[in-house]
């Protein structure tokens, strides 16, 4: 969902600002504490190029909500196939959408960049934890009967609704600070929760058909391979 221009205060849209900033520290401090060398491999441009591109189309498709817009945002995939980079991807994706399409706005730009970023940072995380898991899931009796396959499914359709969810959650949270009743950011999040399973079931038909092709398209994909 977009926060449309003009509608935020001076403060919370400096504030948006200067959250963006932070997450995209946030993610470089990640890689320094890692001991990578380099942020931004030239090996991962083409990725993030095309990735930023699908997602630019995938929200010119809406539908007016209120103050704000119903959309199909995939923040779990770009979280799940760019890890840390798609910070980047919506940063650029939002931006361009400002320029080219006048979806949201500069006031709104930074709000926009954060919850998109966090939702998508979520997304990988969650996914990220989840894997780690998997042998553990094999030792939990309700769990052990089903197939790793399936498993890898029902984490990336959590890591896709829950990654959505979160970014319903910071707009709405973004309009009831501004001012709008209670009702207003509960008829968004009711309006979205079509979305939010739609979303989950494509995250996780999409990573599971990736993961099946072992292209390496997934972030870190090869610490599935021992799975799939």
């Amino acid at each position: 969902m977009h926060l449309p221009d003009g509608m935020l205060s001076g403060g919370l849209s400096v504030a948006g600002y200067l959250g963006t900033v932070g997450v995209h520290l946030f993610t470089y401090i990640v890689y320094v504490l890692k001991g990578c060398k380099k942020f931004m491999n030239i090996d991962i441009i083409p990725k993030v190029s095309l990735v930023s591109a699908a997602l630019l189309v995938a929200a010119l498709i809406y539908v007016p909500v209120g103050p704000t817009t119903v959309h199909f945002s995939f923040v779990g995939v770009a979280g799940i196939l760019l890890g840390p980079y798609s910070v980047i991807s919506f940063t650029v994706v939002l931006f361009f959408q400002v320029i080219l399409f006048y979806h949201g706005g500069f006031t709104s730009l930074g709000v926009n960049i954060f919850n998109f970023s966090v939702a998508a940072l979520a997304g990988y995380y969650i996914f990220a934890f989840m894997r780690t898991k998997l042998p553990l899931a094999n030792k939990i009796p309700l769990l052990n009967r089903f197939k790793l396959h399936y498993k890898i499914l029902c984490f990336a359709f959590l890591a896709g609704l829950l990654s959505k969810l979160i970014l319903v959650v910071l707009g709405s949270l973004a309009l009831l600070t501004i001012g709008f009743p209670l009702a207003v950011p509960g008829s968004v999040i009711a309006f979205h929760l079509p979305i939010m399973l739609a979303e989950g079931v494509l995250t996780a038909v999409l990573v599971f058909g990736l993961l099946k092709l072992k292209r390496g398209i997934i972030y870190n994909e090869s610490s599935f391979y021992d799975f799939v």
